[in-house]
């Protein structure tokens, strides 16, 4: 029976004004219903109504902040925060943390200063966040003024990239660079 309706929605939904979306492991359809109506229907045959308030789910999101902690062997150390929300119903699979810069060059720390950990493939669950630690001292050996800072940015390991806010990095790494450690 849902093989059938499957069939027949497939169909319907395969002409004109129709978005194919890719989900994890599944393949969704949508069509437009209406102003803000719509119907999307999941490669496993369930079909799911969306009213005016149901969006698909939203972009994973890259929040900088500035951070501190305390050290075994080096004492406090002060660093900026950068944190990958996944904000989406399915896992992804998150490659690197960089700091994009004005010039087209990027800085990238091969290992969390806080944690001492490598950078590395790691699944993010939906809901969760992975954060990746710079120290002040790396803001500080790249020469570089906090407007010369354009977005933290974490990749994915299939080459997707999220970033972040420009004028946020910017006062985080202003107010970083103006401590004394």
């Amino acid at each position: 029976m849902w093989k059938g309706i499957w069939e027949w929605l497939k169909g319907l939904f395969s002409g004109k004004g129709t978005t194919q979306i890719g989900a994890g492991n599944k393949s969704i359809s949508a069509i437009t219903i209406g102003n803000n109506a719509g119907g999307v229907v999941v490669g496993d045959g369930n079909v799911v109504h969306l009213g005016p308030k149901h969006l698909l789910p939203k972009n994973p999101e890259v929040v900088v902040r500035c951070a501190i902690a305390e050290h075994p062997f080096r004492g406090l150390i002060h660093g900026l925060e950068i944190s990958l929300l996944n904000t989406t119903d399915r896992s992804l699979f998150v490659g690197n943390f960089l700091l994009e810069l004005s010039d087209g060059s990027a800085v990238l720390c091969m290992l969390d200063c806080f944690t001492g950990e490598p950078q590395r493939k790691r699944e993010l669950s939906p809901g969760d966040k992975l954060t990746f630690f710079i120290d002040v001292q790396t803001l500080r050996k790249t020469g570089k003024l906090p407007t010369d800072f354009v977005s933290a940015v974490v990749e994915d390991a299939l080459g997707q990239s999220y970033k972040s806010d420009t004028a946020t990095l910017q006062a985080k790494v202003t107010s970083l660079l103006k401590e004394s450690q």
